[in-house]
């Protein structure tokens, strides 16, 4: 049978209801089995593998049955929703075993009508999966094992009797055990088990530094992975141990100096700069190394910085440049004034053959200071070396020059563009302005919208609704962006559409909307005799009017460009779009009603990973979009075109959820009951 999770053995990336991944640790299967993912699709009746393999710090899954699944049933009935590493070794998968496993809010009420969703409720089963020819053993009874007993379980090879040794012995507190794990941590010829002894000695607080040191050189690199980590809490007794810490800042292992990088963090020792300066140096390239070497820099960025930057081959590359323009937005953001010292000296020290690493510093620079204009000249000019001030003054006389020449590429010229926001209105906006026009490349006016909106100058607004009717629906999108983040933009927006030079028709009716509940006064009273004009249709009223296109012979070839035109800023297929939305793939199993239903009334079910958030900055932008990240410094917001703001908390005043879908309702009024049976055709025949 072919594989319904990946449309036929064609990877598609979606599961219609994932539940229960787990990876098996037991031995009764056979060996290469250890290690597998276990993961249940209720909607699809069926068990899917996976094999993992290393992929950086993480690990990247790979279908284990080709073009078929671990385990599929015809029953419909069949809802595998957990897995369990049993005592015997085998894997254990349990049925909850419904009827109908889709939430009661997606199905239609005519569907409703006709069946009992608590069909099953009473009900349940259990399989347990075991090779051919399998004998059941005695099982254990290790509640009354000896603490010498469970010790020796540790190295056990099944992992459930790993895990509820471990247990047992973190319950009892038994001193007596201590000798013989330590022993274990020593010889164990399992290095599950050697790991597993580190973990009891820590749950007796009888951990020692001694026991560690010999650990972090194990030959196995997860045992030393987990070593690093449990020498956090005790690094602090012992300078041989955090000597050796430090000295696996080279270790072969990735894995190993990503804990690594966490673990220095804990560290008071000056040692620890060089050890982080080595990682980031050979690592910088992966960015879960960088996250954990800058979560570490709470203190002693500034050194860190230094040592990189004292580095020439190094700092000439790519990856170089990168880094240490990241290392100077955390400095800037951090606001101390010892490691901005250390960061201008050697910026200073730059020759002048390395403009484009002196670039990416003072780029790093703004983005990590205040977003408001003027802020990064503000804090130059507050240090007692003005040289900085110069190299950004030079910086931004170049980009201007760059940013206006046509003879340029579109990249550099766009790469310019957003130099500019570096600097004040007063110096970018005689360049930003023009080149908003529908006579220069799309890219290029893309860059200038988004740079001015960086600005809070009253003339942004108009320079942009000037320019509105040649705006394709990209750059107007991208504009509404700019203006709606504003209170006096807004105004100056109701101005164009008091006067006829704006019309609503041109206006996103779900961004509108929000103004409803806009924090200023004023535009709330402006916006609502233009709210009247987008009243949408009670939303199961619009669905039911188009059910026509269920039954009609759309075409996909016209589906393919009205999918195009209105649903590539979010969605993505055949290779155009945006993948920001929902797969849709997923939706292929779910019928053309459920399409029909999802396209019409986003709102009616959505996934929290789909709902539309307001930021609202300290500066007075209001800014929409998904939470596509988020660190203990910033929240990264995405919204249609891919476009993201990345905004750091101590400049947000305000976040919070929108309750909606950042599919916007009212897509009746760009498409027909006849157009949306050639959009459903499409999408249906598109996988």
């Amino acid at each position: 049978a072919t594989g319904p999770v990946e449309g036929g053995g064609r990877a598609g990336g979606y599961f219609t209801g994932a539940t229960g991944t787990t990876i098996y640790r037991g031995d009764a299967l056979p060996p290469e089995y250890v290690g597998q993912s276990f993961t249940g699709d209720v909607g699809s009746n069926i068990v899917h593998r996976k094999r993992l393999e290393p992929d950086g710090v993480g690990m990247i899954a790979h279908r284990a049955d080709e073009k078929k699944e671990f385990l599929a049933s015809t029953d419909n009935w069949f809802r595998p929703a957990q897995f369990v590493n049993g005592p015997d070794g085998a894997l254990y998968v349990i049925d909850v075993y419904r009827e109908v496993i889709e939430h009661p809010a997606s199905l239609p009420p005519e569907i409703k009508q006709h069946i009992d969703l608590t069909s099953g409720r009473d009900r349940g089963r259990l399989y347990r999966v075991v090779p051919d020819g399998f004998e059941q053993r005695p099982l254990p009874r290790l509640g009354d094992a000896s603490t010498a007993q469970l010790v020796a379980t540790l190295a056990h090879s099944n992992g459930w009797h790993r895990d509820t040794a471990a247990r047992l012995l973190f319950q009892r507190q038994d001193r007596a055990a201590i000798a013989p794990l330590e022993q274990l941590a020593a010889l164990s010829m399992l290095a599950e088990g050697r790991m597993h002894a580190l973990y009891a000695l820590a749950g007796l607080q009888a951990l020692t530094p001694e026991t560690l040191i010999a650990r972090l050189g194990d030959e196995n690199p997860r045992v030393r992975e987990h070593a690093v980590r449990l020498s956090e809490t005790i690094a602090g007794e012992s300078s041989a141990l955090r000597a050796k810490l430090c000295s696996l800042a080279d270790d072969p292992d990735l894995r190993v100096r990503y804990q690594l990088a966490f673990a220095l963090g804990e560290l008071d020792d000056a040692a620890r700069y060089p050890a982080l300066a080595a990682i980031a140096r050979h690592s910088g390239a992966d960015k879960w190394i960088r996250l954990a070497v800058f979560s570490s820099l709470g203190r002693g960025a500034g050194d860190v910085f230094q040592s990189l930057a004292s580095d020439q081959a190094w700092r000439a590359t790519n990856q170089g440049k990168s880094l240490l323009g990241e290392l100077a937005g955390l400095i800037a953001r951090q606001n101390d004034r010892d490691a901005m010292s250390k960061l201008v000296a050697a910026l200073e020290a730059l020759p002048a053959d390395e403009s484009d690493l002196a670039v990416a510093i003072v780029r790093g620079l703004g983005e990590g200071s205040s977003r408001k204009p003027g802020a990064l000249q503000a804090r130059l000019a507050s240090l007692e070396s003005k040289k900085p001030l110069q190299i950004l003054a030079g910086i931004l006389a170049k980009a201007q020059v760059r940013a206006a020449d046509d003879r340029e590429s579109p990249a550099a010229r766009v790469d310019a563009i957003r130099l500019l926001a570096l600097g004040d209105f007063a110096a970018a906006g005689d360049v930003l302005s023009p080149l908003v026009s529908s006579q220069q490349p799309q890219d290029v006016q893309s860059a200038a919208i988004n740079t001015l909106g960086n600005f809070s100058d009253p003339s942004i607004a108009p320079t942009l609704l000037a320019a509105w009717p040649s705006m394709s629906p990209k750059l107007r999108a991208e504009a509404t962006e700019v203006i709606f983040a504003r209170p006096e933009s807004l105004l100056a927006l109701f101005d164009a559409l008091d006067d006829g030079r704006l019309a609503m028709t041109d206006l996103d009716p779900a961004r509108f909307r929000s103004l409803e509940q806009h924090a200023d006064a004023r535009v709330r009273e402006r916006a609502v005799p233009y709210l009247s004009q987008i009243k949408l249709g009670r939303r199961q009223d619009v669905v039911d009017a188009y059910r026509g296109a269920l039954t009609a012979d759309g075409d996909p070839s016209r589906g393919r460009a009205l999918f195009q035109k209105n649903c590539a800023t979010c969605h993505r297929l055949e290779g155009v779009g945006h993948e920001i939305g929902p797969n849709l793939a997923a939706f292929k199993t779910r019928g053309a009603e459920a399409l029909l239903v999802n396209i019409l009334d986003p709102n009616r079910e959505v996934n929290p990973q789909f709902v539309n958030y307001i930021v609202v900055t300290t500066d007075g932008r209001s800014l929409t979009g998904i939470v596509a990240a988020e660190t203990a410094n910033s929240v990264t917001l995405r919204r249609a075109e891919n476009a993201t703001d990345t905004v750091p908390r101590d400049q947000i005043d305000e976040l919070h959820a929108s309750g909606q879908s950042i599919m916007p309702e009212g897509l009746e009024k760009e498409i027909s009951p006849e157009a949306m049976a050639d959009l459903l055709a499409y999408l249906l025949n598109a996988f």
